[in-house]
């Protein structure tokens, strides 16, 4: 291999392993006590908007989505396991 290369597939594997254990700490600690109803509807908001065709209603819905599930991941990551 290329100088670098084996070393840059390392890095890669790392990053992985890293998205792999967050997701893995998402699905155990905040999707299996998550408020489904909130979520549901939340999602229901973003697919009514797509189908209106509405673009700013979209990115809303998306935005606040977003937000939640972000400030959810991180009081989540805080959290001692």
């Amino acid at each position: 291999m290329p100088d670098g290369v084996a070393e840059r597939f390392e890095l890669a594997d790392r990053q992985v392993l890293k998205v792999q254990s967050l997701l893995r700490v998402w699905a155990t600690r905040v999707i299996s006590a998550a408020k489904t109803k909130t979520s549901l509807a939340m999602h229901v908001a973003i697919l009514e908007a797509i189908e209106k065709q509405d673009a700013d209603g979209t990115r809303a819905a998306m935005t606040a989505h977003m937000d939640r599930t972000g400030r959810r991941l991180r009081a989540t990551i805080a959290e001692p396991e």
